[in-house]
């Protein structure tokens, strides 16, 4: 468990730093991140509020991926198809509702599209949130998750004077 927790710990870390330089990527310069794709001004105009909004999903989605995986690896492979598949579901129903104007929501176009996704990923994340917490199989260890690299203080019997 402690070596699952330290993975774990790692894993987030990595990812969580990942995403947030995506994030303040996409926030502060998404007009520039477009033009290494496309030189179309009009879909520059269009997709810049999106990846404002999105590049926030990205961190919590860091998270529950994460988690996920080690799930996984814990030969638990339902949780994360159940997850992904809520998350997808909901992001779905928004972008209908969100870019369309549908349910009385009103018609946000590209702007809804990024607030459906980002719902979608704290909502995926709260899930994944609520299940660690709650799961038995493998616990968290906050200690191990916040701390990967230290290493725990040696036992008596652990030292080279306790070799036979």
């Amino acid at each position: 468990m402690e070596a699952i927790n330290r993975c774990m710990g790692f894993a987030m870390y990595a990812g969580l730093v990942i995403a947030a330089a995506m994030a303040a990527a996409l926030f502060l310069f998404p007009h520039q991140v477009l033009l290494l794709v496309t030189d179309n001004r009009t879909l520059v105009e269009m997709g810049a509020p999106y990846l404002r909004i999105v590049g926030i999903s990205y961190i919590f989605n860091a998270v529950s991926s994460v988690y996920v995986s080690m799930q996984r690896s814990a030969e638990n492979p339902a949780l994360g198809m159940k997850v992904f598949a809520a998350s997808m579901l909901l992001n779905t129903f928004l972008n209908y509702c969100l870019i369309f104007g549908k349910f009385g929501a009103p018609a946000l176009g590209t702007t809804g599209a990024a607030i459906a996704t980002l719902t979608a990923r704290i909502v995926e994340f709260l899930i994944v949130l609520v299940y660690a917490l709650l799961c038995r199989r493998i616990p968290l260890r906050p200690r191990l998750l916040l701390r990967p690299g230290a290493l725990p203080p040696l036992r008596p019997t652990d030292g080279p004077e306790a070799a036979p």
